[in-house]
């Protein structure tokens, strides 16, 4: 069985479940998940999983993403980008000066809507299907952060282009939405590449194609990554060999049963967790009577 992490490449006109269709043809391999989302007509890094690393889906997608962005001001559309219809939008002339002014508003901790074409459920329907409908929907908004947006280019008033690092479940089209009232007119994304995501990045991506080519050629483990990829800002706990059984088990922690010292490591916070130098799961640091560690995920099923 293939297990790890493959960071692909997303081509437009593709939904990520295109993607983790594809691969499975590919690798020959049912159980293929992914890292998160990316829209169909957006390009770049996604990466996917396969077979036992699926289990770490929830953990791999809170990681900070990286995404370059093409802007055109004064026109909007319903879906904040170009690929709905759009509306023209009176334009005024604004400086370099006052777009950078503009888009540094929108660094830190922000409150955004989603677009109505996003797959965000309410009341437990995606609601881009109340955009297909016709319905109106209340679209809840929500809290995310923009660690930093740089400006890549511009043809202003009318083209930009910026580079945005923030935290999952951003939006850009909304942001971008939202830059364009900031500066007097509206705005839509006319274009987004994803550069990072986690420790994935675009410049060491493959195209399908390209994963096609190196299955064939018998050197997939070339792209094949290990799955504790994106796990490596948490505190790593080495296993005692000797309690090799109560870890994949499942079970609790005590001091006996661990190499690391973890005195250091803060309280409830998630660590990684090795036996014999292999990564077997998560865990999370705690201090119930005797107990310092409590597995949450492990990737291996029970020892006999």
């Amino acid at each position: 069985m293939i297990n790890g992490v493959i960071c692909i490449n997303k081509e437009q006109n593709m939904t990520s479940h295109d993607v983790c269709f594809k691969v499975r043809k590919i690798l020959g391999e049912k159980k293929i998940g992914h890292s998160g989302t990316l829209d169909p007509m957006a390009t770049g890094v996604m990466g996917v999983l396969v077979c036992r690393s699926t289990k770490l889906s929830s953990y791999i997608t809170a990681f900070e993403k990286e995404y370059i962005a093409n802007i055109e001001f004064g026109k909007e559309s319903d879906s904040y980008d170009i690929w709905t219809a759009t509306r023209e939008f009176s334009l005024p002339d604004f400086s370099l000066d006052e777009f950078i002014f503009a888009i540094n508003k929108f660094k830190g901790n922000i409150t955004q809507t989603p677009p109505i074409y996003s797959a965000i459920k309410v009341k437990g329907k995606p609601l881009y299907k109340y955009a297909l409908e016709g319905k109106e929907v209340e679209i809840p908004s929500r809290e995310v952060y923009i660690n930093d947006i740089e400006v890549i280019d511009t043809d202003l008033p009318r083209y930009a282009t910026i580079k945005v690092s923030c935290s999952k479940g951003t939006y850009i089209r909304s942001l971008i939405s939202d830059i364009g009232k900031e500066l007097g007119t509206r705005a839509v994304m006319s274009g987004l590449i994803r550069t990072k995501n986690g420790a994935l990045k675009i410049e060491n991506s493959i195209t399908l194609s390209e994963l096609e080519e190196k299955v064939v050629s018998g050197q997939l483990k070339d792209v094949l990554q290990n799955d504790d990829l994106f796990l490596k800002d948490l505190e790593r706990v080495d296993i005692n060999p000797r309690s090799s059984k109560i870890i994949l088990n499942g079970n609790a922690l005590i001091r006996k049963n661990i190499l690391t010292n973890v005195s250091e490591i803060k309280e409830n916070s998630l660590v990684r967790l090795y036996l014999d130098d292999k990564f077997i799961g998560v865990g999370k640091r705690v201090e119930e009577e005797n107990i310092l560690i409590r597995p949450i995920k492990i990737l291996y099923g029970e020892q006999k």
